[in-house]
């Protein structure tokens, strides 16, 4: 999961906010906080999500934008 700013839902109450990032992590869902996309591909059947930092992240289903 890739959440713009430094937490995901960072406009809710901290705790929610808090509990979620936890929960995610516990589920062996890893997010990856204070990124911004630039580009999206499909590259057989997945997509491949580029970053305005130069890099790249791979695999992913879908993108909810």
């Amino acid at each position: 999961m890739i959440v713009r700013h430094e937490r995901a839902l960072r406009n809710f109450d901290s705790a929610i906010s808090e509990q979620l990032s936890e929960e995610l992590k516990n589920s062996g869902i890893q997010v990856v906080s204070n990124t911004t996309l630039s580009a999206i591909e499909k590259v057989g059947g997945k997509l491949k999500l580029k970053t305005t930092s130069g890099g790249s992240l791979e695999g992913f289903d879908a993108c909810i934008v």
